[in-house]
């Protein structure tokens, strides 16, 4: 599935991460390339929080639909923790989505993170971005994040789930083709029946 985060690239100016962080030549994706990974320091945790976050328009999701988004990040940082949300301060209230926040292991090596949300019926949001939790002293240490990705989860039957809806659709097609030939029963009865008082009223015979 194509990603529908329309400016991946960190270091996109879409992605505001100079606030909060002081940007550092990019370390190697776990594929080999610097392209896309950005690496950095935090130089302020205000509540011992930061952010590398987009606030324009970077997504084009539905409402109510279930999406996956996925990013790969490191650290040496032994208290570090990462969460995603939607939207921007104006729609807190327009179906933002906060997801939980995910320890990263500090030994400094790719780790793929992954979360899954459902958008609100209500939703407007418009944008997605990343908070960093940690400590004060996680301004020592050194993170780097890689390719952010958001798709939609298709969900797929199972094949038990096929089975059971196979046997569900043939029981109502034997009870439908029983319920029809009951039907067709009683019709027969009564033609006969009324056949049977024609007669009778014609020849004024009583019939056993």
């Amino acid at each position: 599935m194509s990603n529908l985060i329309i400016t991946p690239d960190l270091h996109h100016n879409s992605w505001d991460k100079h606030r909060y962080n002081i940007i550092l030549p990019s370390e190697p994706s776990p594929f080999g390339n610097t392209t896309g990974v950005i690496t950095f320091k935090h130089k302020k945790l205000k509540g011992n929080i930061a952010f590398c976050y987009c606030y324009s328009k970077n997504i084009s999701i539905q409402k109510s639909k279930k999406y996956k988004c996925t990013i790969w990040a490191k650290t040496n940082d032994p208290n570090w923790n990462i969460l995603m949300y939607t939207g921007n301060n104006q729609q807190t209230r327009l179906g933002r989505v906060i997801t939980n926040q995910i320890k990263v292991p500090s030994d400094n090596n790719w780790v793929k993170l992954t979360w899954e949300f459902i958008n609100p019926s209500h939703s407007r949001v418009e944008c997605i971005s990343f908070r960093f939790n940690g400590n004060a002293r996680s301004t020592q240490y050194v993170h780097s994040l890689y390719n952010p990705v958001l798709t939609e989860v298709v969900e797929t039957k199972t094949e038990e789930t096929k089975t059971e809806e196979t046997k569900t659709e043939e029981t109502k097609t034997e009870e439908t083709k029983t319920e029809e030939t009951k039907t067709e029963e009683t019709k027969t009865e009564k033609l006969k029946l009324r056949k049977l008082n024609l007669l009778q009223k014609i020849y004024q015979v009583p019939f056993l």
